[in-house]
Protein backbone atom coordinates (compact mmCIF):
# COMPACT_ATOMS: atom_id res chain seq x y z
CA UNK A 1 0.00 0.00 0.00
CA UNK A 2 1.48 3.69 -0.58
CA UNK A 3 -0.61 7.13 -0.31
CA UNK A 4 -1.03 9.06 -2.70
CA UNK A 5 -0.17 12.88 -2.70
CA UNK A 6 -3.27 13.45 -1.81
CA UNK A 7 -3.14 12.15 1.75
CA UNK A 8 0.81 12.60 2.07
CA UNK A 9 1.13 16.07 4.11
CA UNK A 10 2.44 18.56 1.63
CA UNK A 11 5.38 19.93 3.56
CA UNK A 12 7.19 16.34 2.75
CA UNK A 13 9.96 16.93 1.12
CA UNK A 14 11.66 13.85 1.09
CA UNK A 15 11.24 10.54 -1.00
CA UNK A 16 8.05 8.77 -1.47
CA UNK A 17 7.87 5.24 0.24
CA UNK A 18 7.69 2.45 -2.08
CA UNK A 19 4.89 1.03 -3.46
CA UNK A 20 5.28 -2.36 -1.32
CA UNK A 21 6.00 -0.56 1.74
CA UNK A 22 4.35 -2.23 4.76
CA UNK A 23 1.90 -0.12 7.43
CA UNK A 24 0.84 -0.23 10.73
CA UNK A 25 -1.87 1.34 12.01
CA UNK A 26 -0.39 2.44 15.31
CA UNK A 27 -3.83 4.67 16.61
CA UNK A 28 -7.27 4.59 15.40
CA UNK A 29 -8.58 1.42 15.90
CA UNK A 30 -9.74 2.05 19.17
CA UNK A 31 -12.14 4.61 18.65
CA UNK A 32 -14.63 2.82 18.10
CA UNK A 33 -14.52 1.02 21.46
CA UNK A 34 -13.85 4.18 22.87
CA UNK A 35 -17.00 5.94 21.84
CA UNK A 36 -19.24 2.96 22.91
CA UNK A 37 -17.81 2.81 26.65
CA UNK A 38 -17.61 6.90 27.20
CA UNK A 39 -21.49 7.12 25.66
CA UNK A 40 -22.20 4.24 28.11
CA UNK A 41 -20.02 5.92 31.17
CA UNK A 42 -21.59 8.98 30.59
CA UNK A 43 -25.50 7.86 29.91
CA UNK A 44 -25.55 5.88 33.53
CA UNK A 45 -23.53 8.69 35.09
CA UNK A 46 -26.46 11.25 33.95
CA UNK A 47 -29.35 8.45 35.44
CA UNK A 48 -27.31 8.28 38.52
CA UNK A 49 -27.34 12.11 38.97
CA UNK A 50 -30.79 12.30 38.15
CA UNK A 51 -31.68 9.82 41.35
CA UNK A 52 -29.30 11.81 43.51
CA UNK A 53 -32.00 14.81 43.41
CA UNK A 54 -34.87 12.67 43.07
CA UNK A 55 -37.54 12.96 45.84
CA UNK A 56 -37.41 9.88 48.67
CA UNK A 57 -34.37 9.06 48.34
CA UNK A 58 -32.06 9.36 51.11
CA UNK A 59 -29.00 10.85 52.20
CA UNK A 60 -26.52 7.91 52.53
CA UNK A 61 -27.81 6.76 48.76
CA UNK A 62 -27.58 9.64 47.40
CA UNK A 63 -24.02 10.26 48.36
CA UNK A 64 -23.19 7.58 46.93
CA UNK A 65 -24.98 7.82 43.66
CA UNK A 66 -23.08 10.76 43.47
CA UNK A 67 -19.83 9.27 43.77
CA UNK A 68 -20.56 6.55 40.99
CA UNK A 69 -21.81 9.23 38.97
CA UNK A 70 -19.05 11.54 39.62
CA UNK A 71 -16.51 8.69 38.79
CA UNK A 72 -19.07 7.40 35.37
CA UNK A 73 -18.26 11.00 34.12
CA UNK A 74 -14.94 11.68 34.84
CA UNK A 75 -14.19 8.16 33.05
CA UNK A 76 -16.58 9.31 30.21
CA UNK A 77 -14.69 12.81 30.39
CA UNK A 78 -11.19 11.14 29.58
CA UNK A 79 -12.42 8.51 26.90
CA UNK A 80 -14.01 11.10 24.48
CA UNK A 81 -10.89 13.18 25.13
CA UNK A 82 -8.77 10.77 23.93
CA UNK A 83 -11.37 10.13 21.08
CA UNK A 84 -11.21 13.96 20.52
CA UNK A 85 -7.26 13.90 20.65
CA UNK A 86 -6.92 10.90 17.70
CA UNK A 87 -9.67 12.16 15.35
CA UNK A 88 -8.08 15.70 15.41
CA UNK A 89 -4.08 14.59 14.95
CA UNK A 90 -5.06 11.73 12.57
CA UNK A 91 -4.35 7.82 12.52
CA UNK A 92 -0.49 7.19 13.21
CA UNK A 93 1.06 4.67 10.93
CA UNK A 94 4.43 2.87 11.06
CA UNK A 95 5.56 1.74 7.87
CA UNK A 96 8.80 -0.63 6.49
CA UNK A 97 10.11 -0.21 3.20
CA UNK A 98 13.51 -0.27 1.48
CA UNK A 99 14.19 3.30 2.36
CA UNK A 100 14.11 2.71 5.97
CA UNK A 101 10.96 3.21 8.74
CA UNK A 102 8.39 5.58 8.38
CA UNK A 103 6.08 7.63 10.74
CA UNK A 104 2.76 8.88 9.25
CA UNK A 105 0.07 11.07 10.39
CA UNK A 106 -2.41 14.05 9.08
CA UNK A 107 -0.13 16.73 9.33
CA UNK A 108 3.35 15.37 8.68
CA UNK A 109 5.50 12.36 8.22
CA UNK A 110 8.72 11.22 9.28
CA UNK A 111 11.87 8.95 8.01
CA UNK A 112 14.61 6.81 9.88
CA UNK A 113 16.93 5.51 7.08
CA UNK A 114 18.30 1.90 7.50
CA UNK A 115 21.91 3.41 6.66
CA UNK A 116 21.38 5.89 9.45
CA UNK A 117 20.38 3.49 12.29
CA UNK A 118 22.41 0.93 14.37
CA UNK A 119 18.87 -1.17 13.82
CA UNK A 120 15.25 -1.71 15.30
CA UNK A 121 13.52 -4.62 17.41
CA UNK A 122 10.70 -5.61 18.91
CA UNK A 123 10.06 -5.81 22.85
CA UNK A 124 7.44 -7.62 25.09
CA UNK A 125 7.45 -5.98 27.95
CA UNK A 126 5.29 -6.75 31.11
CA UNK A 127 4.04 -5.50 34.01
CA UNK A 128 1.81 -6.60 36.97
CA UNK A 129 -1.20 -5.88 37.21
CA UNK A 130 -2.10 -5.49 41.03
CA UNK A 131 -1.41 -7.68 43.67
CA UNK A 132 -2.87 -11.00 42.03
CA UNK A 133 0.45 -12.04 40.16
CA UNK A 134 -1.28 -11.18 36.94
CA UNK A 135 1.25 -9.59 34.26
CA UNK A 136 0.36 -7.03 31.05
CA UNK A 137 1.97 -7.13 27.98
CA UNK A 138 2.37 -4.81 25.51
CA UNK A 139 5.00 -5.43 22.22
CA UNK A 140 6.28 -2.30 21.34
CA UNK A 141 9.16 -1.36 18.28
CA UNK A 142 12.47 0.38 19.18
CA UNK A 143 14.03 2.29 16.71
CA UNK A 144 18.02 3.13 17.81
CA UNK A 145 19.57 6.32 15.01
CA UNK A 146 22.46 7.31 15.01
CA UNK A 147 21.81 10.44 14.92
CA UNK A 148 19.85 11.69 18.61
CA UNK A 149 15.72 12.26 17.66
CA UNK A 150 14.33 15.34 17.52
CA UNK A 151 12.40 15.61 20.67
CA UNK A 152 10.68 18.44 19.43
CA UNK A 153 10.20 16.95 15.86
CA UNK A 154 6.22 17.01 14.79
CA UNK A 155 5.69 13.39 14.91
CA UNK A 156 8.60 12.30 16.12
CA UNK A 157 8.49 13.41 19.69
CA UNK A 158 5.59 11.33 20.83
CA UNK A 159 8.10 8.38 20.32
CA UNK A 160 10.91 10.27 21.52
CA UNK A 161 12.67 8.61 24.37
CA UNK A 162 15.58 10.51 26.35
CA UNK A 163 16.56 7.28 28.80
CA UNK A 164 19.41 4.81 28.40
CA UNK A 165 17.91 1.94 26.41
CA UNK A 166 17.42 -1.72 27.72
CA UNK A 167 19.38 -3.55 24.85
CA UNK A 168 23.17 -4.02 25.69
CA UNK A 169 25.71 -1.91 23.58
CA UNK A 170 22.95 0.71 22.36
CA UNK A 171 22.85 4.58 23.93
CA UNK A 172 20.18 6.75 23.69
CA UNK A 173 18.10 8.52 23.13
CA UNK A 174 15.97 6.13 20.49
CA UNK A 175 12.52 5.65 19.66
CA UNK A 176 10.14 3.32 20.57
CA UNK A 177 6.47 3.05 19.62
CA UNK A 178 3.20 0.76 21.24
CA UNK A 179 2.12 -1.47 18.67
CA UNK A 180 -1.44 -2.26 18.27
CA UNK A 181 -2.35 -5.47 20.06
CA UNK A 182 -3.54 -8.27 18.67
CA UNK A 183 -3.82 -11.42 21.56
CA UNK A 184 -5.88 -11.90 24.19
CA UNK A 185 -5.38 -9.16 27.59
CA UNK A 186 -3.00 -10.85 29.71
CA UNK A 187 -1.55 -12.89 26.97
CA UNK A 188 2.49 -13.46 27.03
CA UNK A 189 2.25 -14.61 23.42
CA UNK A 190 4.25 -12.08 21.05
CA UNK A 191 0.74 -10.17 18.96
CA UNK A 192 0.83 -11.07 15.51
CA UNK A 193 2.20 -7.15 14.23
CA UNK A 194 5.45 -7.72 16.35
CA UNK A 195 6.04 -10.71 13.95
CA UNK A 196 4.77 -8.48 10.90
CA UNK A 197 7.44 -6.26 12.29
CA UNK A 198 10.14 -8.96 11.96
CA UNK A 199 9.06 -10.05 8.70
CA UNK A 200 8.97 -7.03 6.97
CA UNK A 201 12.73 -6.13 8.40
CA UNK A 202 14.31 -9.18 7.43
CA UNK A 203 12.79 -9.07 4.12
CA UNK A 204 14.31 -5.58 3.15
CA UNK A 205 17.21 -5.02 5.15
CA UNK A 206 17.82 -8.41 7.87
CA UNK A 207 21.28 -6.62 8.66
CA UNK A 208 19.38 -4.17 10.97
CA UNK A 209 17.05 -6.49 12.49
CA UNK A 210 18.03 -6.95 16.59
CA UNK A 211 15.87 -9.51 17.53
CA UNK A 212 12.84 -10.05 19.68
CA UNK A 213 13.37 -9.73 23.78
CA UNK A 214 11.07 -9.80 26.80
CA UNK A 215 11.58 -8.20 29.50
CA UNK A 216 10.04 -5.85 32.72
CA UNK A 217 8.28 -2.46 32.14
CA UNK A 218 10.92 0.30 33.24
CA UNK A 219 10.25 3.75 34.02
CA UNK A 220 11.37 5.27 30.94
CA UNK A 221 9.08 2.76 28.87
CA UNK A 222 6.44 4.37 30.72
CA UNK A 223 7.30 7.44 29.76
CA UNK A 224 6.33 6.68 25.89
CA UNK A 225 3.13 8.26 24.59
CA UNK A 226 1.33 8.37 21.13
CA UNK A 227 -1.16 11.16 20.28
CA UNK A 228 -4.41 10.63 22.11
CA UNK A 229 -2.52 8.43 24.91
CA UNK A 230 -1.95 9.58 28.46
CA UNK A 231 1.68 9.19 30.31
Amino acid sequence: MRYDDDNWPSSWAGPLPDEDAEWFDITGRGIVPSVVMSCVALVIGCAALRLVFADGSEVSSRVVLCVIALLLLGVAYGLLRTVVSVLRKGRIRFGVDGHGVWWWMKDGAALVPWEEMHGLGTAKLERPLGTAGKMRFTDRVEVFPYAAPDARHQVLRHFHRGGEPAREGLRGPYLQLVLPSSTAPGSSRRSRASIRVEEAVRRRCPAQWLGHETRQLTPDDRAVTTPGTRR
